[in-house]
C-alpha cells in the first residue's frame, strides 16, 4: 500500500520535511525500500518464470521481539530516525516465495527477516537499521 500519509508521519517534522523539499526519495524508492519483501525485482521472476507468474509466500516462523529487545529497537527508531510513531511488534520472520508460471517455477528462501508493525502494516527492517547482520 503506497500511503504516503503514513510514511511521512512515522517520522520527524524536520526530516518528513527534508525529504519532500529534497526529493531524497521519490515515493516509488521509499516504498519500495519500505515495503517490498523480495530481493529480486519482478522482473527477475518475470525472466524466470513467464510474465503471467504467480507469488506464494509460506512462512514457516515467527519469533516476536520483545522486552529489553523491543524496547531498544523502539529507542533507536525515535533517536536515531526521529520516527513519531514506533512499532507495536517487531518480529524475525522466516519465509520461501513460491513463484509458478508458464516458463517454468522459481523459490526464494528468506531467512532472518526484520519486520515491524506501524499503523497496522507490517515494513521490512532492513538489519543495518540495528547494526545486525
Amino acid at each position: 500500500n503506497k500511503d504516503a500519509k503514513l510514511y511521512y508521519s512515522i517520522y520527524d517534522e524536520q526530516i518528513r520535511d527534508y525529504n519532500k523539499e529534497n526529493w531524497y526519495f521519490d515515493d516509488d524508492e521509499t516504498f519500495a525500500a519500505m515495503t517490498e519483501p523480495l530481493e529480486k525485482k519482478i522482473e527477475f521472476y518475470g525472466e524466470k518464470c513467464g510474465k503471467d507468474f504467480k507469488l506464494q509466500y509460506t512462512i514457516n516462523s515467527v519469533t516476536y521481539i520483545e522486552g529489553e529487545s523491543f524496547n531498544s529497537y523502539c529507542e533507536i527508531l525515535e533517536e536515531s530516525f526521529g520516527y513519531r510513531k514506533l512499532p507495536t511488534d517487531i518480529a524475525e520472520m522466516n519465509f520461501v516465495i513460491s513463484v509458478k508460471g508458464s516458463d517454468g517455477t522459481y523459490s526464494s528462501v528468506y531467512d532472518s527477516f526484520l519486520c515491524m508493525k506501524i499503523g497496522g502494516k507490517w515494513y521490512r527492517v532492513y538489519s543495518s537499521v540495528f547494526n545486525e547482520n
